[in-house]
């Protein structure tokens, strides 16, 4: 660890430290079941011209399944209903996506409560 001294500050850096966990969150408003927007800032950073494909996948702890879902620009959509119906996904939802690998994303939805969505039990997709 190094300590940096500004002013009457003390900074630590630790330099065995993981990267910064690259994740963004988007709140469900009206008409997110047709397609999701992916915001601007994290878009232009981590995903635009940085990829050679278009897909997504998508993982979340409600289900082993994974997602396949589709990129068009700065929107999710081909793929992502059925992801969100598959969760019960609902306006004042809020979903965090968290990058784990080259498109592949763990989806952690959080109810209006702001408390992540419990399933009883593991989503069965058919």
């Amino acid at each position: 660890m190094i300590c940096l001294t500004l002013s009457s500050f003390c900074f630590l850096i630790d330099l065995m430290a993981q990267p910064q966990e690259l994740h963004f969150f988007q709140p469900l408003l009206p008409g997110f079941q047709t397609y999701l927007t992916i915001p601007i800032v994290f878009f232009s950073k981590h995903i635009q011209g940085k990829t050679n494909g278009n897909t997504w996948t998508l993982t979340s702890d409600a289900t082993d399944q994974t997602w396949q879902v589709i990129q068009e620009e700065r929107r999710l959509t081909r793929g992502w209903k059925e992801f969100a119906e598959a969760h019960d996904l609902r306006i004042g939802d809020i979903v965090i996506f968290k990058l784990e690998g080259s498109m592949v994303f763990h989806v952690t939805p959080f109810g209006p409560s702001c408390c992540d969505i419990q399933y009883t039990s593991m989503l069965v997709v058919t």
